[in-house]
């Protein structure tokens, strides 16, 4: 595991740096979908790429992870300021190097292998390594049934794991009781939302739930900042970014330590990855008319600038609270994960309006995720654009089903436990995703393949 996570986070910083230089090639110009008609607005389409990216987690680990970090020092920031330290680490795990990887090579290497006439299908990512009878027959199906198992366990774990805290969350806001009945009914009304989501198309129902999220999310960010002290929440978000920068190769390349790297970088590194085939068939299709250059610059940049700002706001709002100490650290050692989310709502003004805002926003940041991995199933499963409704049903329905049938009969070990199967997976497609960055690579030293 040691060697493995080592790899990848040097494959991780590869392809972000790879993928940066690609934008000075003319090839980068070149516009995907080969149109120069853009299909979304860029409001539009940077809060599709934005929500379907980000997820849920997102959401519940902006609360927690600055103050995780706070309580027990990562192995590179021993010393200095706790905060900035705390942030700056968060600010490395949802930063450049995991939104590079879910949306720049493998949109690349999709566009180049569609101009042959291969498939918005994860196996056109060997191409042109592998070659195209290869990539279309035997060698194609594994390493889309590969990937196929990988989004799978990167969605239906966070489902059910979400769905177990956000129970939490209404308990603790509203008193309701978070027994195994209401996670499994919390679960089916995201199902349900999202499932609706995917049949009615890209065009309607994940644009219109994407601009909730984005809507939601500067609201709900701007009332933070209204109600804390904003000058420190900001200037504590500056020094988090400088220091995160400051450190960057450090973070980047250095093993601090193997169960401190299983428990957080090479986790979360093995998820990101296990998303990227799917998720650059995703990015590709809702890009159309959009160059290279544009999407990568995109992805890579002003999607993390934007993530690490939302870190800063929700987690970074927690530090200046006065029962700090008192209460947020020990909620959070006693009940875990969602007790730093319930704890800024709770000291919020009009605590039961907002929570409910902030459990809205979970559902429709964990719906457009839902429904975009569903699209991209069925994408790839049927070599469709423009899959079938009851595909689209299929593969929604599916993913639902199975986060509660690990609730029901395994309960919150069951779903840790399948957080493990994210790591398995996420192996073989780090291999997978070696092949766009050497195509990249290629087409960076001005060679064709």
């Amino acid at each position: 595991m040691k060697t493995s996570g080592q790899s990848v986070q040097v494959v991780m910083l590869v392809s972000f740096l790879v993928g940066l230089l690609f934008c000075v090639r003319p090839a980068a110009s070149e516009s995907v979908g080969h149109s120069d008609e853009v299909e979304f607005g860029y409001l539009s389409w940077q809060a599709l790429i934005i929500c379907t990216l980000l997820a849920g987690g997102g959401l519940f680990w902006s609360a927690a992870e600055p103050v995780y970090h706070h309580m027990s020092a990562p192995p590179l920031f021993q010393d200095g300021d706790k905060i900035s330290n705390a942030l700056a680490q968060s600010h490395f795990h949802w930063g450049f190097l995991a939104w590079s990887v879910l949306g720049t090579l493998g949109v690349v290497a999709l566009h180049f292998a569609s101009k042959d006439g291969l498939p918005l299908q994860p196996r056109s990512l060997l191409y042109p390594l592998v070659s195209k009878p290869k990539v279309l027959g035997p060698v194609g199906d594994l390493v889309d049934g590969v990937s196929f198992l990988a989004v799978i366990a990167g969605t239906v774990g966070p489902i059910g794991f979400l769905g177990i805290q956000l129970a939490y969350l209404v308990n603790d806001i509203y008193g309701l009781p978070a027994g195994v009945g209401v996670q499994v009914g919390l679960i089916l009304v995201l199902s349900a939302i999202y499932t609706l989501s995917a049949v009615s198309g890209i065009t309607k129902g994940m644009k219109w739930l994407s601009q909730l999220n984005v809507l939601l999310s500067i609201g709900l960010g701007l009332a933070v900042l209204a109600c804390f002290s904003y000058q420190e929440i900001l200037g504590n978000h500056l020094a988090a970014q400088s220091q995160m920068l400051k450190y960057f190769v450090a973070l980047s390349l250095r093993n601090q330590g193997d169960a401190w790297m299983l428990s957080w970088t090479w986790f979360y590194w093995a998820w990101f990855i296990g998303y990227a085939p799917m998720m650059s068939i995703i990015v590709t299709r809702v890009s159309r008319g959009r160059s290279l250059r544009q999407i990568i610059l995109s992805v890579s940049l002003v999607c993390p600038l934007v993530t690490n700002l939302w870190f800063s706001i929700i987690g970074g709002s927690l530090f200046t609270l006065p029962n700090f100490e008192t209460e947020i650290l020990q909620s959070l050692k006693a009940d875990g994960l969602p007790a730093a989310l319930a704890g800024l709502v709770s000291n919020l003004p009009f605590a039961e309006v907002q929570g409910l805002l902030f459990c809205v926003l979970i559902f429709t940041f964990l719906a457009t995720t839902g429904d975009s991995v569903s699209f991209s199933l069925s994408v790839a499963s049927t070599n469709n654009e423009e899959p079938p409704r009851g595909e689209r049903v299929f593969w929604s329905v599916s993913m639902g089903c199975l986060a509660i049938a690990l609730l029901v009969f395994g309960g919150s070990k069951a779903i840790s436990s399948f957080q493990s199967v994210i790591i398995i997976t996420a192996i073989p497609v780090s291999v997978i995703m070696c092949f766009p960055l050497v195509t990249v690579l290629g087409r960076l030293l001005g060679q064709k393949k």
